[in-house]
């Protein structure tokens, strides 16, 4: 026989006790209050949706609104951002036209060119959101019917928030035939390492040239857009970095939790908390509202209670007790709770991609309701 049967079957006797005796029942004046230590019993809590990754995130504008233009989620519902920008672009005809002797073959020294990668997505950076699964691309399109050789030496950086470089890679492309096509031609496709977090901001192609055959003007395709360029294509990931660190009070509405009848001063209330958010959470505080949205000011809660961090398909369940005092008086109900909470980087979870499926929730829709409960009380 359970502690809970045994609850129920105690409170239906002293019921029926007191229904039979309730006009003397305390003859004597002897406090009426009735404790039943040591026993627990289970209150439901009402409506508790989970915290997702998107709620958490979406609670900083600032983030809010870059994610909202930027953020994709795929089919999994992990969220990833893309980018297209362009390292060089020129007017075929234009640049054929300026030609000195256009019945030759021609050297033609571009230079050095440059481009910042997804520079809108890099104002990420400065909420220590990092990319993870780093893909980049370069392609270059050829616009006269004959092969085109390049020569570059192209560097892919990273950099951090403070513009220290922490990644490169170089590419060396010699005597590299650019055939002709409609289409672009990939010359080169960087998947950068996992533990790379910090974004790609930049490529640069350096001592960049096109060797073109002679009459080069006269073998230009037919078309409205007509160019020589090179431009990139980037994908990736969003991750949390070790320095990731918000504090946000999250308000959890709808909630009915039902400790008036009870004449508590003093109890514990015990649940579980399922965790998929790769961070570490900690409760520094909890206020609560009533049913008018007025807050309750003179209940407290403990504090400084932690959650271990988590991830799909490897949550993490961590047992919450929180011990609740009524400074004067005795606990009401509760109908709102404000949440004051401190995420953090997990070293449990590690670096991985941020996704849909990430959130914090409760196990059950109750709470164990334990240390004193009151009775009978005036």
């Amino acid at each position: 026989m359970n502690h809970r049967f045994l609850l129920l079957s105690s409170l239906a006797m002293l019921l029926s006790f007191v229904s039979c005796t309730r006009s003397e029942y305390d003859p004597d004046g002897v406090n009426r209050e009735m404790t039943l230590f040591g026993e627990e019993i289970f209150v439901p809590i009402g409506q508790v949706g989970p915290i997702t990754v998107k709620d958490l995130l979406s609670s900083n504008k600032s983030i809010a609104s870059l994610l909202e233009s930027l953020m994709k989620e795929e089919p999994n519902g992990t969220f990833y951002i893309e980018s297209q920008d362009q390292v060089f672009a020129m007017n075929a005809f234009r640049e054929l036209m300026d030609i000195p002797d256009p019945t030759q073959p021609y050297h033609w020294d571009i230079g050095s060119q440059s481009c910042s990668i997804a520079s809108t997505v890099a104002l990420l950076r400065m909420f220590n959101i990092g990319f993870m699964n780093q893909r980049l691309s370069l392609y270059a399109t050829n616009p006269i019917t004959a092969p085109l050789t390049l020569n570059t030496d192209i560097w892919v950086r990273c950099m951090d928030n403070s513009y220290t470089e922490t990644y490169s890679k170089e590419y060396k492309m010699e005597d590299f035939s650019l055939r002709s096509s409609y289409s672009a031609t990939s010359l080169f496709k960087l998947d950068l390492p996992v533990e790379v977090t910090d974004l790609v901001t930049r490529v640069e192609m350096n001592d960049l040239t096109l060797d073109l055959p002679a009459n080069a003007k006269d073998q230009v395709r037919p078309s409205d857009d007509a160019k020589f360029s090179f431009y990139t294509t980037f994908t990736s990931n969003l991750a949390l970095s070790e320095k990731f660190s918000i504090s946000q009070a999250l308000p959890i509405s709808k909630l009915n939790v039902p400790l008036g009848k009870f004449k508590l001063h003093k109890c514990y209330l015990a649940f579980d908390l399922e965790n998929t958010l790769p961070l570490d959470v900690t409760i520094k505080s909890i206020k609560l509202r009533d049913e008018k949205g007025n807050e309750i000011k003179d209940v407290v809660f403990s504090s400084d209670v932690k959650i271990i961090g988590g991830k799909p398909g490897a949550a993490t369940v961590t047992p919450i007790v929180l011990e609740v005092e009524a400074l004067t008086g005795t606990i009401p109900d509760i109908h709102e709770a404000v949440l004051d909470l401190k995420f953090e980087y997990s070293k449990t979870a590690g670096l991985v991609p941020l996704s849909s499926a990430m959130s914090l929730s409760m196990k059950t829709a109750s709470v164990k309701l334990y240390g004193g409960i009151t009775l009978f009380g005036k």
